[in-house]
């Protein structure tokens, strides 16, 4: 859905004015939430017992146009078996209907659960579709200054995810040195998330919520190889591989955002990326070094 809504509003800027216009509206919003909770729920029904469910509808449907009540269709009905036996799941349903609406069900928005209801808890917060509609839709990098804000928007993301990889990644190290570079690393990170958020201020531009999907990659691939492989020197020197795949990563990302943010004329901004950017190949160079001096070799010594 948000694909498409992309795909329409860059092919006419027009059907974006509107798709955007419309999507802020409360009713527009209200409807989004009704039809995916309605999905939600269809989605429950086994696709063969939903199959057989919509078309015994539509054959009872037309035998019903063809009853006839009066005295000997009431007679009729009072000592069919078949009859019955075809209303108790009806009866069932009912009551089950009735008890579900005797029970109060909060209205799902952002942040807001109840706890102890498992109903709730199973809800997304739908309200949130139509917002995220509008957002991809005016998400359009058009200008380097759209290109800037969604690359710093993209590293910021990943930075996020990295902090918690590293807390991982310094556990899961058998050799001490490593731990200690991963923990490190780990408040540099740290520190340059606060660095990007003085880049904010200084710059007056506004993050776009988005997911850094390569990050997410590439620490899968960490996560991978930790399940695969037992703690040790082997799985060092893969944990240092995946590392400077992170490492390879943000210095690409950060050098682009260097010579954007020249280009766009933000000094102050450029300076303190300049900043992240030489702790980033700083890393690189130490993982290097330790692949080199020692990590490495322990591993081909245990095979």
């Amino acid at each position: 859905m948000l694909r498409l809504a992309n795909d329409l509003a860059g092919a006419k800027t027009q059907i974006a004015k509107v798709l955007v216009d419309d999507l802020s509206k409360e009713d527009t919003l209200n409807a989004v939430q009704y039809l995916c909770v309605l999905l939600m729920a269809l989605s429950r029904i086994p696709p063969a017992q939903f199959y057989k469910f919509a078309f015994a509808t539509s054959d009872g449907a037309g035998r019903a146009s063809t009853w006839k009540l009066g005295v000997s269709g009431a007679y009729r009905m009072l000592h069919d078996e078949h009859l019955w036996h075809a209303l108790m799941p009806l009866i069932e349903g009912r009551k089950a209907v009735a008890t579900a609406l005797e029970q109060d069900m909060d209205k799902p928005i952002p942040g807001v659960q109840r706890e102890g209801d498992p109903r709730v808890a199973r809800v997304w917060p739908l309200r949130k579709v139509g917002l995220l509609l509008t957002e991809a839709i005016m998400s359009q990098r058009k200008t380097i200054d759209d290109l800037f804000v969604h690359m710093l928007s993209d590293i910021y993301s990943a930075e996020k995810q990295l902090t918690r990889a590293l807390a991982k990644l310094s556990r899961t190290a058998s050799d001490p040195q490593l731990a200690d570079a991963f923990k490190t690393h780990l408040e540099e990170t740290q520190g340059q998330i606060e660095r990007i958020d003085k880049v904010v201020e200084s710059t007056g531009i506004r993050l776009k919520r988005v997911k850094c999907v390569a990050m997410e990659g590439l620490i899968e691939e960490g996560a991978e190889l930790i399940d695969e492989i037992e703690k040790g020197p082997v799985l060092d020197a893969g944990l240092v591989a995946a590392a400077q795949k992170v490492e390879h990563y943000e210095i690409a990302a950060y050098g682009s955002l260097c010579a954007l943010g020249k280009q766009l004329g933000h000094e102050e901004a450029v300076n303190l990326l300049k900043e992240t950017l030489e702790e980033e190949k700083a890393t690189d160079m130490k993982l290097t070094q330790f692949a080199e001096a020692a990590g490495n070799r322990k591993a081909t010594e245990k095979q």
